[in-house]
């Protein structure tokens, strides 16, 4: 049944106190990821703020933290403090999770001593595809004590990792166990940034995270830059999209940018398959 004016308005400002809520679900996904990108897109769209990109990934961790809140698994999680087998992999992060984790680490006392530790881990890595880096089982620069020295701003490929048996996580033969939630959610926020940044003309890649890390911590005005259009990872590896449920990455995307970008009423003719 189709709704009129009133009730898709009503249904709407329903859709945005969920979000605000409870975050993304799983089971509730077509109003919501077109609310939040928008909610991004405004983020971008200050263009005489110089830490945008970097603010519109801190909501993206907010989103997700409060996402995975609200849809815990119903078998327990294996996962422990300490236990860091996936903090030994290849781990790639979008331009402003880059930004946001750098701003962070040059806010911290130790902050050279933490490059140091960044420059040391990309001699060692660049250049070394994806698999051969989950099975050389590397460590992440940012480990520290068994634990991520930048949990709060963490990117979003750590956020949605867990596991519901960590013999999976130590042996690496048939895939980590991870809830399907947790994958589909941070997903789903990847989307929601991607498809923003499309919008506002920046570019949507995502990239291996010692390298891209290394180079903004080196430059100051690194964030700067990459909005004013420069191409300041072009060097870095990058990394490949999955596809979304029931049709390509870019399809996927594509109907996300133009959903945000169209009326506040046609959200509800957007749907997911």
């Amino acid at each position: 049944m189709s709704l009129n004016r009133k009730q898709r308005r009503i249904h709407l400002n329903e859709a945005a106190n969920d979000l605000r809520k409870k975050g993304l679900s799983p089971e509730i996904l077509n109003v919501r990821i077109v609310l939040f990108t928008r909610r991004l897109m405004k983020i971008l769209g200050h263009r005489k703020n110089p830490t945008r990109s970097s603010d519109a990934a801190h909501e993206t961790q907010k989103i997700l933290d409060l996402s995975l809140r609200n849809n815990l698994p119903e078998a327990p999680l294996d996962c422990q403090k300490g236990c860091s087998h996936c903090c030994h992999n290849f781990v790639s992060a979008s331009a402003p999770q880059i930004f946001r984790i750098a701003r962070h680490i040059r806010e911290m006392p130790d902050r050279d001593l933490r490059l140091g530790k960044i420059r040391a881990a990309d001699d060692t890595t660049r250049g070394i595809e994806r698999s051969q880096r989950y099975l050389s089982r590397q460590p992440c620069a940012l480990l520290e004590g068994g634990g991520c020295s930048v949990y709060e701003h963490r990117p979003t490929a750590c956020r949605g990792m867990a596991s519901h048996d960590v013999t999976t996580c130590e042996k690496r033969v048939d895939g980590v166990l991870t809830p399907p939630a947790y994958e589909l959610l941070r997903g789903l926020i990847d989307f929601a940034l991607a498809a923003a940044l499309k919008v506002s003309d920046l570019p949507q890649q995502a990239y291996e995270l010692n390298q891209g890390l290394r180079i903004v911590l080196e430059e100051a005005d690194a964030e700067q830059r990459w909005l004013d259009g420069e191409d300041i990872f072009h060097d870095v590896m990058k990394d490949d999209w999955a596809d979304a449920p029931g049709m390509s990455s870019s399809d996927f995307l594509d109907a996300i940018a133009e959903a945000a970008k169209g009326n506040a009423m046609d959200i509800e003719d957007f749907q997911l398959p």
